[in-house]
């Protein structure tokens, strides 16, 4: 079942490949956190949440934009990751994970001051 189904209607091309890659992050950021509060049923919903974020971006991110292609390649790696560390429990992958959307969830912060600042 599609939770984000606002976003697949074209709300989600739009946005910039940081704010996608952030909004990501805040699922599997969510996730982490309830696997280690030993909550299997939400850790499993972020879980899917994040999925289909990564697969909206797949479908719709940066299309008709050069370098494309490098960046589907490393977000069906990350998802690989991901899938990976969640089945097998993981935490230190998952964290690793975590950590590296987190750069994306700093990088848009200060894109939209940036651009806050300049009107």
């Amino acid at each position: 079942m599609m939770q984000h189904k606002e976003l697949s209607e074209g709300k989600w091309g739009g946005m910039t490949f940081v704010e996608q890659m952030a909004n990501i992050g805040s699922e599997v950021g969510r996730t982490v956190s309830w696997m280690k509060k030993g909550k299997e049923v939400p850790a499993g919903s972020s879980f899917e949440r994040a999925l289909e974020l990564m697969d909206l971006t797949l479908k719709f991110g940066r299309i008709g934009m050069k370098n494309r292609f490098p960046m589907l390649k490393e977000l069906c790696r990350l998802r690989d990751l991901f899938c990976e560390s969640y089945i097998a429990g993981s935490m230190s992958s998952l964290e690793w994970l975590d950590r590296y959307f987190m750069q994306f969830s700093l990088a848009w912060q200060t894109q939209r001051h940036r651009e806050n600042a300049d009107k």
